[in-house]
C-alpha cells in the first residue's frame, strides 16, 4: 500500500503502531503528518515488524506521540521529522539520511491545524523524488519552493493564526 498526504492524529493502539503499522508485506508512507499517536507497546508513531520488507518512510512528520519510530535496521526511512515523542525517537532503527530532529512548528495542533509555519525546519527539507505519490492537504501544488516540504502540508510561506477556529456550516440549499 501507499499512504501519502494524510494527517493521522490522536490514535491509540493497544500494542504497536499508533499512527502506522507495517506488517511483513511492507508498504510506502510519504508526506504524512503523524501527530500525537500513542501505543502501549513500541512505535507510537510508526511500527514496522522486524520481518518488514520493501518498506519506505520518507517526508513524514512523526511528533508528540508516546514514542516515535520502531522498525528493522533495513527500513528505508529518510527525510522524516521525528521529534518530541515521550518514550524515544528511534528504536532498533537509526535516524535516516536527511532526517530533522526539531520542532516542525505546526500552526496549532490543539485545534487541528497541521499546516507548517514559515519558520518550520521541514520547509524545503524533504526528498523530492519520494514525493511522487504525494497529495497535499489543501490541494495545492506539492513543490512550492526550493524543495518539497516534509509532512502533509506544502507551504508557500503563509502564516497561520492560532485557533480556535470558527466552524461554519452551510446547507446545500444555501
Amino acid at each position: 500500500p501507499v499512504i501519502s498526504g494524510n494527517v493521522i492524529a490522536g490514535n491509540t493502539a493497544e500494542s504497536q503502531g499508533g499512527g502506522l503499522y507495517f506488517d511483513s508485506t511492507g508498504g510506502t508512507a510519504t508526506n504524512n503528518s503523524l501527530v500525537g499517536n500513542d501505543a502501549t507497546g513500541d512505535g507510537g508513531g510508526v511500527y514496522a515488524t522486524p520481518a518488514t520488507t520493501a518498506c519506505e518512510l520518507a517526508n513524514n512528520i512523526i511528533v508528540e506521540g508516546s514514542s516515535g519510530l520502531c522498525g528493522p535496521l533495513s527500513l528505508n526511512a529518510h527525510h522524516n521529522c521525528v521529534w518530541g515523542n515521550a518514550g524515544y525517537e528511534y528504536k532498533t532503527v537509526a535516524a535516516g539520511f536527511g532526517d530533522v530532529a526539531a520542532d516542525p512548528v505546526l500552526a496549532d495542533v490543539t485545534y487541528g491545524n497541521f499546516h507548517l509555519q514559515p519558520t518550520s525546519p521541514c520547509r524545503d527539507a524533504g526528498d523530492t523524488g519520494a514525493a511522487a505519490y504525494a497529495a497535499e492537504i489543501d490541494g495545492e501544488a506539492r513543490l512550492q519552493g526550493a524543495g518539497v516540504d516534509i509532512g502533509a502540508d506544502e507551504t508557500a510561506g503563509a502564516t497561520w493564526a492560532p485557533g480556535p477556529y470558527a466552524v461554519i456550516r452551510v446547507a446545500e440549499t444555501g
